[in-house]
């Protein structure tokens, strides 16, 4: 009789607790608070008769102004009520005043007051991250960029700086490290690109023999992009947008096809389509052929040169100016720009 009861003892407790609420998914991956876990430490340190410097971040380390003491002492209010909700109109204007000081054109109604940097954060992380989306940062980084992130179930991707340079932002080359193609375009007044966007160049000896999968251009497509985008307004360099970017799918099938004819002209031997005086037209594929990418030269001049691993037919050429793959303009603007 007691072991029966035993059991049911045990199967009741099973169904109490199979039945408590859970840690959420999303909580099971937060991280732990760095802060919270460093604090109980440095509280045993002080009853040891340690002294602990607290570097935090954000904490005041200058004497606060004597006329701010004196209004909070003499304030004469019976409630301390809420503010407005974006905050005192007042503060804001003073605000957007201080920035188009920096040349940071930006209206108080652009500007919204948070309880600290932290709820900005949550803002700004929860507005536009999507899930496994990434965030940059250079590293050493403020500890809680992680737990934000991973609230809005984003990934952080660190770039490290260092205090030989003063933390000073990563350099391109940095950002590419960590498999970030970055690629900075001048827009004309039409919002087109001054110019496509380059890749590369490839190697007529090497894209014969490669398959689309194993490619280096399909490589490239699949990274994740840093469009920074600028255009001039009153003879001034503006910049419009920065935006984070990766290439549907769709997009890179379409891109697809632009490889394909490449490979297969160049295996064909038939680049040169006809010669014109001192010019000569090919076979590659061009914007009219595709509405993501074409192909054109990208060298220092006709001398520039990788070999040929079939002879052209027309010119009989063993070797040939060196090309890349491009990004349309026109695709740039209607798909990454304008979206």
């Amino acid at each position: 009789m007691e072991a029966i009861y035993f059991k049911k003892k045990v199967a009741n407790l099973h169904q109490i607790f199979k039945n408590m609420p859970s840690i959420s998914i999303r909580g099971r991956k937060m991280p732990e608070s760095p802060i919270r876990k460093l604090a109980p430490f440095a509280d045993m340190a002080k009853l040891k008769g340690h002294k602990v410097y607290h570097l935090n971040i954000g904490q005041p380390d200058i004497k606060s102004p004597e006329i701010a003491i004196e209004a909070i002492k003499n304030i004469d209010l019976d409630i301390i009520e809420y503010g407005p909700s974006a905050g005192y109109e007042s503060y804001r204007k003073k605000l957007a005043l201080f920035y188009t000081n920096q040349n940071v054109r930006v209206s108080f109604e652009d500007i919204m007051i948070t309880t600290g940097g932290s709820e900005a954060l949550l803002f700004a992380l929860g507005s536009i991250m999507d899930p496994e989306d990434e965030v940059i940062i250079p590293e050493p980084f403020y500890a809680n960029y992680s737990a934000f992130s991973a609230e809005s179930s984003a990934r952080v991707v660190p770039v490290i700086s260092n205090i030989e340079s003063g933390f000073t932002l990563p350099t391109i080359e940095e950002f590419e490290k960590a498999e970030i193609q970055v690629k900075t375009v001048r827009l004309k007044e039409n919002n087109l690109p001054k110019e496509d966007i380059s890749f590369p160049t490839f190697k007529y000896e090497e894209i014969v023999n490669e398959e689309w999968d194993d490619s280096n251009f399909k490589d490239i497509l699949e990274h994740k992009f840093l469009f920074v985008f600028f255009q001039f307004e009153n003879e001034q360099l503006v910049l419009r947008k920065v935006k984070f970017w990766n290439m549907p799918y769709a997009d890179i099938l379409e891109a697809e096809k632009v490889w394909a004819k490449t490979k297969e002209i160049v295996s064909k031997g038939k680049i040169v389509k006809e010669v014109i005086g001192t010019t000569r037209y090919t076979n590659f594929p061009n914007k009219s052929f595709n509405s993501v990418s074409h192909v054109r030269p990208h060298a220092t001049n006709a001398a520039d040169t990788y070999p040929l691993p079939t002879k052209d037919k027309l010119t009989k050429a063993k070797e040939y100016t060196k090309h890349c793959f491009w990004l349309n303009n026109t695709y740039v603007r209607d798909e990454i720009y304008l979206k």
